[in-house]
């Protein structure tokens, strides 16, 4: 997860890219039509297009948010919403799931489920067990997201920052359990 910014006529949008392997390739991407791979998150729709689960526990007592678009269906034949797992920055050692910015409104606005997390801090624990708290994430967020109205085949892991990094880490140790991006 690269952060770039898009030039448009009143100025700059942060952007954050899903796919590019390196600031070089995201901005490749930021400068051509590719922008589809690329998550603007300066736009903030209303703050009521959202229903928040708060605090749902994940794995030893590690607990996590979910933002379900408010007009998300149920049942059986319910059209099911891609998810976007967040995981935040703050150097390893801070930060906390409610460090989103307005990304839930706008993902949400456009019909993602967004969940964000939180995990252990250094020096609680290394960097290897924060990386199975994301993989901990993963897995919860494959076996409960239906409950949202969620599709697990097609959830995508984000990160900012040191976030960035444990994503990163995870899909690099090939444990993002076939996640549909990273």
């Amino acid at each position: 997860v690269a952060p770039f910014f898009l030039r448009r006529q009143a100025g700059a949008i942060p952007c954050f890219c899903l796919a590019a392997a390196s600031g070089a390739e995201a901005r490749k991407a930021s400068s051509s039509r590719a922008a589809s791979v690329c998550v603007e998150v300066a736009a903030t729709p209303p703050a009521n297009a959202m229903r928040t689960i708060d605090g749902v526990t994940y794995s030893q007592g590690l607990k996590l948010d979910v933002h379900v678009p408010e007009n998300a269906r149920r049942g059986l034949f319910a059209r099911k919403h891609p998810v976007v797992l967040y995981v935040h920055g703050g150097g390893w050692v801070k930060g906390d799931r409610k460090r989103v910015f307005s990304m839930p409104q706008w993902l949400t606005s456009r019909g993602y489920i967004f969940v964000a997390i939180d995990y252990r801090k250094v020096p609680r624990t290394d960097i290897d067990g924060q990386v199975r708290d994301v993989e901990a994430a993963i897995s919860w967020v494959r076996r409960n997201i239906r409950r949202y109205n969620g599709d697990p085949n097609r959830v995508v892991l984000m990160g900012h920052s040191a976030g960035a990094h444990l994503s990163a880490l995870v899909a690099a140790q090939g444990k993002a359990n076939g996640l549909r991006g990273v």
